[in-house]
């Protein structure tokens, strides 16, 4: 016989919840509603939680719920089996009938991973703080390139810059003897010969300022 006394259990089933106490019994579901059942079909549900998946004989289930065959009626087992499963399968739960042998539960995986998926989706996704933190620093990163890129340009135009400026600037002299001292110019801009004729000393020739005598102070720094 089922004993008199009657534990209080709480046990999860995929989203379901069942409930026992001396007063009575009930399933809670996903979305929250409670569903009132007896304490025998209680106790069939309980059974078959503990062998999820497997099947548990007819006979055991129900001495678990009512103690002895003698005192209920044939029906009175699959009465409570449809009972329970007009509430489990709102969930998607099912208990299986499998002939001649018994009956077994079926809690899809998705409904018992859901806690466990949620967690890992709090794992893996980052925080917004993170997201921001993150594009920030890509923004900031690619404006630093920029002005590196930006500052080499300017740099390779300065180096440029001040070697065509001292290429322009670098100046050649040739000198030419006189009979009498020289006469000195910058290559590519020579005097005309009758400047030079008969001349005596030393001069220094430019297109710009013609011919230039140096004086001794002049002659002795060159």
């Amino acid at each position: 016989m089922r004993p008199q006394q009657i534990d209080s259990i709480e046990v999860p089933i995929g989203n379901c919840t069942l409930k026992r106490t001396e007063s009575g019994a009930e399933l809670i579901l996903g979305n929250g509603k409670s569903f009132s059942i007896t304490i025998p079909e209680s106790c069939i549900l309980d059974r078959l939680c503990k062998s999820p998946g497997d099947v548990v004989v007819k006979d055991e289930l129900i001495l678990e719920a009512w103690g002895s065959a003698e005192i209920i009626g044939p029906n009175s087992l699959p009465v409570a089996i449809t009972n329970l499963r007009k509430v489990l399968e709102i969930d998607n739960i099912k208990i299986l009938n499998v002939p001649k042998k018994g009956y077994r539960i079926q809690i899809p995986k998705q409904n018992t991973d859901v806690k466990n998926k949620d967690k890992d989706s709090l794992i893996d996704e980052p925080s917004n703080v993170q997201v921001d933190a993150l594009v920030t620093h890509t923004v900031e990163s690619c404006r630093c390139e920029k002005r590196k890129f930006f500052l080499s340009i300017f740099m390779i135009f300065v180096c440029v810059y001040i070697l065509f400026f001292w290429w322009l600037s670098w100046v050649n002299l040739e000198c030419k003897e006189l009979k009498t001292g020289q006469i000195c110019h910058i290559e590519g801009d020579n005097p005309p010969s009758l400047l030079t004729k008969n001349k005596t000393g030393n001069y220094f020739y430019s297109t710009r300022s013609g011919l230039i005598e140096l004086n001794n102070e002049e002659k002795a720094n060159d």
